[in-house]
């Protein structure tokens, strides 16, 4: 695996709750000549991206501009290349088999309903490209190219696999254009995200105080790899829009606030999300006889919707101590978008 492979991964994995679904794919032999289906497979809610993260020292300042043109363009076809050969291999029976920490994977054509093409290429600091002819004539929902730095921003402002799939429909619908940079779209979205998940105009630092729960639960999350409940929820999280993780976060800020005062109380929430429901729970260990009652109980009280999740937060740890979920009974919000 290369630096930018490695890079890739560690992005997604740290920052969302990727880490169960996305792997190296093993090699397969095509004649003497061994090849990849692609650097990386991220594999969750009937979606599929196969992504192709080539490794080049970025230009040195100064370079001309056609060079980097060059270049870039070279990274890009040899992507293009690796990508359109392996869909004949895969259309022809060679399914996609590779493995992570968290279990194995053997992936058949059409097993998943959406396929993007993606190459994140370690070049030039702002830009998308968006290969539309391609991506029809490879029968893919979308396939396009996006500078390595773009893709560090999309993961680290906290989006989601579905946020993903909305930014790229989103940009393919209404510009004519091919190269497009996404920066400032990334921030825009950011900044709409915050403003919609509250009437209340919130502070970024109270959300960054909040990221202990978040990365709690995915150390929980990669220390349990065999728990289909944890990877359920992942799922689910895999599938909210970013607006929707901001007002769980800002839920969660109230409550610890709350609790800083007092940590004799206990107390549930359930937030009400587009498709989702999320219930939540806070108390101290001494109160933990009486909440965790009441926590089935509510959870229960939803049993019949689609996608429950419950998390119940011990004070002092600040860790998840009860995790359910409900299983999903229809389709996520990002197969319903990609159709």
């Amino acid at each position: 695996m290369n630096s930018n492979q490695e890079k890739v991964l560690n992005i997604i994995s740290q920052f969302s709750f990727g880490a169960p679904f996305i792997f190296a794919p093993d090699e397969y032999k095509k004649g003497n000549a061994t090849r990849e289906p692609a650097d990386l497979v991220y594999a969750c809610n009937n979606t599929i991206f196969l992504i192709y993260a080539k490794q080049k020292n970025k230009p040195k300042k100064g370079l001309a501009s056609e060079i980097i043109f060059n270049r870039r363009k070279t990274l890009i076809e040899d992507n293009i290349g690796q990508l359109e050969g392996w869909l004949r291999e895969w259309k022809n029976g060679r399914n996609i088999i590779g493995k992570n920490e968290f279990g194995s994977f053997d992936i058949s054509f059409g097993e998943y309903e959406n396929v993007i093409g993606l190459g994140i290429i370690n070049y030039t600091e702002d830009f998308t490209i968006f290969h539309k002819e391609l991506a029809t004539k490879l029968n893919l929902k979308h396939c396009l190219s996006i500078s390595n730095d773009s893709f560090d921003k999309l993961f680290r402002a906290g989006f989601s696999l579905l946020d993903l799939g909305i930014l790229i429909k989103s940009i393919t619908l209404m510009s004519k254009d091919n190269i497009i940079p996404v920066n400032k779209l990334i921030d825009n979205y950011f900044s709409s995200s915050m403003k919609r998940s509250s009437k209340e105009k919130i502070d970024i630092n109270i959300l960054k105080e909040t990221d202990i729960y978040f990365n709690n639960l995915k150390s929980q999350i990669n220390v349990n790899k065999k728990s289909k409940e944890l990877q359920g929820m992942s799922e689910i999280l895999n599938d909210l829009k970013l607006y929707e993780t901001i007002k769980i976060k800002y839920q969660i800020s109230i409550l610890s606030e709350k609790f800083k005062k007092d940590i004799r109380q206990w107390q549930i929430v359930m937030i009400p999300l587009e498709k989702y429901k999320i219930i939540i729970g806070f108390s101290a260990w001494q109160n933990w006889h009486v909440i965790i009652d009441h926590f089935i109980k509510t959870m229960k009280t939803y049993e019949n919707d689609d996608g429950l999740i419950g998390m119940l937060y011990e004070l002092n740890t600040l860790c998840p101590m009860v995790n359910l979920c409900l299983e999903r009974k229809n389709k996520s919000k990002i197969e319903i978008l990609l159709k």
